[in-house]
């Protein structure tokens, strides 16, 4: 196994926190990410902002990532995520795809949830079970 340093490119959108996944490559070049940012602005103008820190403390200091593939993969995970389970402040608590969130439960009994866990057990999402 070779340890390469592999870059990422995303854009963030400001008011709705949505991460949109750019690419991954080795070797970053001024076409390479002039293409990549065409395709993205076709559809959205948008800006980084914490997500290095979210997703490198969240997600990437946890796993050992040994190609570009699942370097990819991870952060489409993590991406699918950040943008339709994970709570943020800014928004009330709700994700950047505005799911709502499980309600608050005030009966007597228990409110039956479900759990899918993803990326082998490091994120957890919630929902209500039918």
């Amino acid at each position: 196994m070779w340890f390469q340093r592999l870059y990422v490119l995303f854009f963030i959108e400001i008011a709705s926190r949505r991460v949109h996944l750019a690419g991954c490559t080795s070797q970053p070049n001024g076409e390479w990410v002039t293409q990549q940012a065409r395709q993205v602005a076709w559809t959205v103008a948008g800006i980084a902002e914490r997500f290095v820190r979210t997703v490198r403390s969240e997600c990437l200091d946890w796993l050992l990532i040994v190609n570009r593939r699942r370097l990819e993969r991870t952060l489409t995970v993590f991406v699918d995520h950040y943008n339709g389970y994970r709570p943020h402040r800014s928004l009330d608590l709700a994700p950047p795809n505005g799911r709502p969130a499980i309600e608050n439960w005030a009966g007597t009994r228990p409110m039956a949830v479900k759990r899918r866990d993803h990326l082998g057990g490091l994120l957890h999402e919630y929902e209500r079970a039918a």
